[in-house]
């Protein structure tokens, strides 16, 4: 099953954009996790969803954004990952 995150903005989420996050924080799209997969259980996002590691001040901090999460609102791309 193909699924797609995309941000506000339509934009389609890949793995190492550079996102703002939610409270502004800065990070980057570590993975994007499919619907019913192992992780997916581990992670109770069984839609699948994307993992975001933030910066809190130096701190490296993953966030799990499942597919319901009202949090893709304050998600936005800021770079693409250049290949």
């Amino acid at each position: 099953m193909a699924i797609e995150f995309r941000y506000r903005n339509g934009e389609l989420v890949c793995v190492g954009d550079h996102v703002s996050s939610v409270a502004g924080r800065p990070g980057v799209v570590t993975e994007i996790i499919l619907p019913e997969t192992e992780i997916a259980k581990q992670f109770s996002c069984l839609g699948g969803g994307v993992m975001i590691i933030e910066d809190w001040d130096g701190v490296s901090s993953p966030r799990i954004l499942a597919a319901t999460d009202f949090d893709w609102d304050d998600i936005s791309l800021v770079k693409r990952k250049l290949n």
